[in-house]
């Protein structure tokens, strides 16, 4: 299931700090609620299946990308971290990293302290797919948000930390 917390995350944070783009940190872990309410009909919403359809073009679903990019923020998370952070159950999750892992983009080690702990780590493949992943999401970023003034920016993420602040 995709699910679209992190294109608005990183929109967010693309708009507020795009030296960083999509690699930046969310902007809150209950901010999906929102999205998918102001989503037409409540459920996907138009710049998910946009981005979803760009990263498919680099062989990636929407599950992979947004397990790819936690990653690339830290290597070497715990399935336990990742899927609490992506919002989806650690079955959910462990179904992503079975996919990834057999298509070359991850692989698992256990924990060297802990052996009930599995941690999950890039490949090389994956490195090289993350600057155009960064590419496809910037260049959405722009196609979306480079029409509005800069007032209209600042206005729009004000509105958006305002609803991520109403539901925590």
């Amino acid at each position: 299931m995709f699910e679209s917390p992190l294109i608005l995350r990183n929109v967010v944070h693309a708009m507020r700090r795009p030296e960083r783009g999509l690699c930046a940190r969310g902007a809150g872990p209950h901010i999906q609620s929102a999205w998918r309410r102001l989503s037409p009909g409540g459920g996907y919403s138009p710049a998910a299946r946009v981005v979803s359809q760009r990263m498919l073009d680099l062989g990636l679903t929407g599950s992979m990308w947004r397990v790819l990019v936690y990653l690339q923020r830290e290597d070497g998370r715990s399935q336990a971290d990742l899927a609490k952070e992506l919002e989806v159950s650690r079955a959910s999750l462990g179904q992503m990293i079975d996919r990834l892992e057999r298509s070359g983009h991850v692989r698992r080690r256990a924990h060297p302290d802990d052996r009930r702990i599995w941690r999950v780590f890039l490949t090389e493949k994956s490195r090289e797919v993350m600057p155009s992943v960064g590419e496809k999401a910037q260049a959405l970023h722009q196609q979306t948000f480079g029409r509005l003034a800069e007032d209209e920016h600042r206005a729009f993420i004000a509105t958006l930390m305002t609803l991520r602040d109403s539901l925590r």
